[in-house]
């Protein structure tokens, strides 16, 4: 899989009101777009999935023929989920952002961070203007994608050049030591002194 184009989910997918939301969708249908374009091979890309809903992620695959891209972990400890995101070429996380669910910032996000990947951030909602994707273009980790924005063009675009990165230099880079210091205990000592 090193050599593969690698996409990491780990974890759990989120139900509001019943209902699982549908960010791994979009994902699937950009990827799937890209391929019927001749922009990536089915064949070089893979989407890790390490959590207890791989029936459900994998039926939402389907819907896109992308069914064999899947490689399913299970659920596992969470230095295996550090290990899995850190040998990524990206790693996908989402959040919600609506009148009820504003600012939030995922876990999974730190888990990123720390591992120094490029971020695939999918905010499901009907609000725009997000937090997460305010700190993920301000400190330049990676792509954000709001249901509420007109994204959907610049995904496909940022996938694509990752994927080109990835085949032309045989690594995505990582996120910069400088865009992720605030993030840093040190860091965020020094400034409240």
């Amino acid at each position: 899989t090193e050599e593969k184009f690698t996409i990491a989910y780990c974890g759990s997918l989120y139900k509001k009101e019943g209902v699982f939301h549908n960010y791994p969708v979009t994902l699937f249908k950009a990827i799937s777009e890209l391929i019927q374009d001749e922009h990536i091979k089915k064949e070089n890309i893979n989407f890790i999935y390490a959590g207890n809903d791989f029936l459900i992620m994998k039926s939402l695959a389907e819907q896109f023929n992308l069914e064999s891209i899947l490689l399913n972990l299970g659920y596992v400890s969470r230095k295996k989920s550090l290990e899995t995101q850190a040998k990524s070429d990206i790693i996908l996380i989402s959040v919600w952002n609506n009148s009820e669910m504003r600012g939030i910032i995922s876990g999974k996000f730190y888990e990123a961070i720390l591992v120094r990947r490029p971020i695939l951030a999918i905010v499901s909602g009907k609000e725009g203007k997000s937090e997460l994707k305010n700190i993920i273009n301000n400190c330049h980790l990676g792509f954000c994608l709001e249901e509420a924005a007109d994204d959907y063009a610049k995904l496909k675009i940022w996938l694509k050049e990752k994927y080109e990165e990835k085949k032309q230099q045989g690594i995505v880079r990582e996120i910069s030591p400088n865009n992720v210091k605030r993030f840093q205990y040190d860091y965020i000592a020094k400034e409240v002194e």
